[in-house]
């Protein structure tokens, strides 16, 4: 049997460079999926968030004529919103009366004129939106369930 000696104990230099090399490749393509992940997630929470008060307000409105009980300004319409119970509660910020999407951006929802009709209809402002969810959200099988026409605008 062959005696080791105090030179040849342990590993070489090369193969702990070889050791972080592999660690560092799994360790991108680990964030890699975990941020693809995250940007999934935050666009399946947007389109959960809007579908939610677009349908907590149909709800609200089923048997009225318009929805003058919103307002037609987005401050005011997104503060009556808010006390009708409109809003999701994880969207609501610490002051009562803003509303914050999955983005960081600002949600507005107030009444608009349509159709020749004072109040006719709402509007959610949904902003910040990034441009990758926005077409996500364009894309017609993305909305197969939804028979609302969304409009997003890009700031």
């Amino acid at each position: 049997m062959k005696k080791i000696t105090n030179s040849e104990k342990g590993r070489s230099m090369v193969e702990m460079l070889g050791v972080l090399a592999i660690i560092g490749v799994l360790s991108v393509g680990a964030i890699a999926g975990y941020s693809s992940a995250m940007a999934k997630y935050k666009m399946n929470k947007a389109a959960e968030q809007v579908s939610q008060i677009a349908s907590n307000v149909y709800m609200m409105f089923v048997n009225e004529k318009d929805y003058s009980a919103l307002g037609s300004d987005p401050t005011s319409g997104t503060a009556n919103a808010i006390k009708l119970n409109l809003i999701p509660e994880d969207m609501i910020q610490d002051d009562g009366v803003s509303v914050k999407n999955v983005y960081g951006g600002v949600v507005q929802i107030y009444s608009v004129d349509y159709n020749n009709l004072s109040n006719g209809a709402f509007k959610i402002d949904y902003n910040m939106v990034p441009k990758s969810a926005v077409i996500y959200f364009a894309t017609p099988t993305s909305n197969i369930e939804n028979s609302t026409m969304m409009s997003i605008k890009i700031n």
